[in-house]
């Protein structure tokens, strides 16, 4: 497992390798937020530990760069005080937890415990967005226009007059996306929808 540790103090990323490594985790540096933002699109999901008071680009941009990209991964803030405004902040900006340098052995491990557990299940959700999604690329183009109508209310006959096909039609389309998304009803699709980052007409939302 890695864990991304961003801050500009050499030594203290060198101090953090030394702790983690005896727990199996793997520590991947980065100086400044800016250089780990440059490689996002091309690192896994991972735990982030973050110096909230660097110099440049700190925790606080770095909190709002992945929230502007939907990323999820458990931040966890490093600060010489907790007691602070920016503490609060970093927490309404999605910070897993704060921890006051220098670091607690048991905190730390028990913060790296919490994040751990979390990415264990934004991966579980994440399994099953894509399983919906491969489901959803099943349907046709017409059997995607029928089942969004139906989510939006309309009635077989309604549906049959806007797209000039036989009630008949619609509910074979119906059925075969029922069938596709293996799913009993158009309720289902909604809940599936919204359970795995779908809009209810079937489109992919950009969560990671």
């Amino acid at each position: 497992m890695f864990v991304y540790v961003i801050a500009q103090d050499t030594k203290a990323r060198q101090d953090l390798h030394k702790r983690l490594a005896p727990a199996g985790l793997t520590v991947w540096p980065f100086a400044f937020s800016a250089d780990f933002l440059a490689q996002l699109e091309n690192l896994r999901p991972a735990p982030i530990l973050i110096d909230l008071e660097m110099p440049q680009t700190g925790g606080l941009a770095l909190l709002a760069a992945l929230a502007a990209d939907n990323i999820h991964w458990p931040v966890i803030v490093m600060i010489a005080s907790a007691d602070t405004p920016r503490t609060v902040e970093a927490m309404h900006r999605g910070a897993l937890t704060v921890l006051e340098l220098p670091l607690r052995s048991d905190l730390l491990s028990a913060a790296l415990d919490h994040a751990i557990a979390q990415l264990g299940s934004a991966a579980g959700k994440t399994r099953k967005r894509q399983l919906a999604r491969a489901h959803m690329a099943l349907l046709t183009a017409r059997e995607r226009s029928v089942v969004a109508s139906l989510i939006d209310g309309m009635t077989n006959k309604a549906i049959a007059t806007a797209l000039a096909i036989s009630p008949r039609t619609v509910e074979g389309h119906r059925a075969h996306a029922l069938q596709k998304l293996n799913v009993r009803s158009i309720a289902e699709i909604v809940h599936l929808a919204a359970d795995c980052g779908l809009d209810p007409h079937g489109r992919p939302s950009a969560a990671r």
